[in-house]
């Protein structure tokens, strides 16, 4: 979602004439531990904030660990702007109060930026406080395409899709539950991450010979399985999912949504 978020931004800016550069972890080394992700851009930082006097505004998308929370730190108030584009609070499972602890630090820094954007009221009235930046509210939208007419037919099973990383808070284990063995049902599930091979194992033990794995796919592909589909799901389980960027996609091309 994030990294959408910021390729749609930059993108637009562009083909409006403006000159965007791009700082992200495939620029910066990172040790990723599972659900744990550790960005070196300290380390970097002298040589990057060299560079922060060229530009007319920083664009910070956060919470991102150890990346924002270094913009927001030693970036802010260095006579560029700030943008901070707020879009969800830190949230894995079993470690709730040291997430609590970095939302907070995090929601201390982000008071350094000098305009906050958010995807919701909901995240908007979190970030505004006292003395503190404007805040403002930019819901996400995507690019319309030519609609498909859903032809519901009664014989085939109902094909339901779900889009996204494959990771505990997305809620896939209980969507893979929920449909197994169940032949008026077939699920279709997009998107890689570390935690694939675990519910790949759960669809094989519970015999869900109606799910499939497609992985990690081409737009195009991602747009003709949208077409496709009669149902987009995205069952997360903590507030780690934000807006849900793909239940904005999926009801672009006529699918029912169902999250939670």
């Amino acid at each position: 979602g994030i990294a959408r978020t910021v390729d749609r931004v930059a993108t637009g800016l562009r083909e409006r004439g403006h000159t965007v550069d791009v700082l992200s972890s495939v620029q910066i080394p990172r040790l990723v531990l599972g659900e744990y992700r550790f960005s070196a851009l300290a380390a970097y930082w002298p040589s990057i904030a060299r560079r922060l006097a060229e530009y007319d505004v920083i664009n910070v998308h956060g919470p991102v660990p150890t990346m924002s929370d270094v913009f927001l730190a030693l970036g802010a108030r260095r006579g560029t702007p700030v943008v901070y584009v707020h879009h969800c609070p830190i949230a894995i499972r079993g470690i709730e109060r040291l997430c609590n602890v970095y939302n907070r630090i995090h929601w201390l820094l982000s008071a350094r930026s000098d305009l906050t954007l958010t995807t919701s009221e909901y995240y908007a009235e979190q970030e505004r406080r006292p003395g503190g930046p404007e805040v403002r509210v930019v819901s996400h939208g995507v690019d319309l395409r030519p609609r498909p007419l859903k032809a519901r037919s009664t014989d085939g099973p109902l094909s339901v899709l779900f889009v996204g990383q494959m990771r505990g808070y997305k809620g896939v284990d209980r969507l893979i539950r929920a449909v197994a063995c169940r032949s008026e049902i077939e699920l279709t599930l997009i998107g890689d991450g570390a935690e694939r091979a675990d519910f790949e194992r759960l669809a094989a033990e519970l015999g869900a010979r109606n799910v499939r794995f497609l992985g990690r796919v081409s737009d195009e592909v991602l747009n003709a399985e949208y077409d496709r589909n009669e149902v987009v799901v995205l069952p997360s389980v903590t507030q780690a999912e934000a807006y849900g960027l793909v239940t904005l996609e999926g009801m672009a091309a006529g699918c029912v949504p169902v999250v939670s």
